[in-house]
């Protein structure tokens, strides 16, 4: 009886990178065009939720440090580096928009919304990979027999 090797999987960081990356894109170009085709936009209101997406963006790829330092372990060393990763991005995403919103003469509802509407559509995409990594590799293969 010899073992079957568990499928390998591709590490988990390049995994949430990408995940976060088109999640972020798509959500930032949906809120764009929302924006354009439900009320007239000014040329400051699309820069707006441009820098508000680049932010959030910014944001998560440095979050994902923690993710990183913990080792990309199994069970809890991943749910520590994801909750330090999710302190860790919420007050710099809070931070950066109010910033923007402040001292950088950015559009409040375009940037505020850009900012949540990525923030969550990356949030969503993080989690996915985070419970597939979480899942046990010989669930699949034992659920059939």
């Amino acid at each position: 009886m010899s073992k079957q090797a568990a499928p390998s999987r591709p590490p988990l960081l390049p995994m949430v990178s990408l995940a976060i990356t088109a999640a972020g894109a798509a959500a930032a170009g949906i809120i764009g065009v929302a924006c354009v085709m439900i009320e007239p936009c000014s040329a400051d209101d699309l820069a707006a939720i441009g820098v508000a997406a680049a932010m959030t963006w910014v944001v998560f790829i440095i979050s994902l440090l923690p993710l990183a330092w913990q080792g990309l372990g199994k069970g809890l060393a991943v749910f520590q580096g994801y909750l330090i990763s999710a302190s860790i991005r919420a007050v710099l995403g809070l931070g950066g928009s109010l910033w923007l919103v402040t001292f950088a003469g950015q559009s409040a509802a375009p940037t505020l919304l850009a900012f949540v509407g990525t923030y969550l559509a990356m949030m969503f995409a993080e989690v996915f990979v985070m419970v597939r990594k979480l899942q046990c590799p010989g669930s699949e293969s034992e659920s059939r027999r």
